[in-house]
């Protein structure tokens, strides 16, 4: 699962993009350095909220949809694997009870 950094700096990248900005017409609109505006996308540096209000408001987007994220889902085949592995780990009597 990606850090929570990355889900929001993914999400002002998506934002930024489906504006055609370039990060340093961003870093301007928002009066920041562009090179933190690539670590924040990158999820390398954590903004304050002031500082995710300020580009939410040059991306003319709410700073709540920054947070909102589509849960990642794993494949019935991984679920399966890490269904098995928390069985495999637990005691005779936890495994009987299950079945």
């Amino acid at each position: 699962m990606k850090s929570l950094y990355k889900q929001i700096g993914d999400k002002i990248r998506q934002a930024r993009q489906e504006l055609g900005l370039t990060q340093e017409q961003l870093a301007e609109r928002a009066n920041l350095h562009p090179s933190f505006v690539g670590q924040i996308e990158r999820g390398t540096k954590k903004a304050s909220v002031q500082t995710l209000h300020r580009i939410a408001s040059a991306l003319n987007v709410s700073l709540a949809s920054l947070f909102q994220f589509q849960e990642e889902r794993l494949p019935d085949d991984l679920l399966l694997l890490e269904i098995v592995g928390l069985v495999k780990s637990r005691n005779i009597e936890d495994k009987r009870f299950i079945v």
